[in-house]
């Protein structure tokens, strides 16, 4: 469906409650509408604020320095494509684990089965989008979804 995405992501998260003691920031002004199946991109964000949270679970805080557990949602135009981002203040992926961290069934967490960042890949692979976890270790983590602006799709399929 045609979407404006500023709107949509405000929408998701108006509807996700982040634990107590974590501060949600939101920047949502990239102005680009596109054709995208709301319910799996809906779900996408959603295991990549869940994802988040669960890493900056009784460690954000000191991980990052900052005094508060930090989870960041922005979304803005980037050349002929738009990115939608989620950061966290927690303590980062390993590098070990960077590498495979969309590979099915991998995880480095006790629960869980490996599967939500393989999903997350698919999805936007199906949006002809990309996806990349971008981490320094001790310094937290951001996932960033570029999403080809609907020229650039309709470029492509020409």
């Amino acid at each position: 469906e045609s979407t404006d995405l500023d709107a949509w992501l405000t929408a998701v998260l108006d509807e996700y409650e982040p634990p107590p003691g974590i501060i949600l920031r939101r920047q949502t002004a990239s102005g680009a509408t596109l054709e995208i199946d709301r319910d799996r991109l809906h779900r996408v964000v959603i295991n990549l604020l869940d994802n988040a949270c669960q890493a900056m679970a009784g460690e954000g805080k000191e991980a990052a320095g900052t005094g508060e557990c930090v989870l960041a949602a922005r979304i803005a135009p980037e050349g002929e494509a738009v990115e939608i981002s989620v950061s966290d203040s927690g303590p980062g992926i390993a590098p070990g684990d960077a590498a495979r961290i969309f590979e099915p069934y991998y995880s480095s967490k006790r629960a869980g089965v490996g599967l939500g960042l393989a999903i997350v890949k698919r999805i936007v692979d199906q949006h002809r989008g990309t996806v990349r976890i971008e981490s320094e270790e001790g310094r937290g983590a951001r996932a960033v979804i570029r999403l080809p602006l609907a020229s650039a799709q309709q470029s492509s399929e020409s």
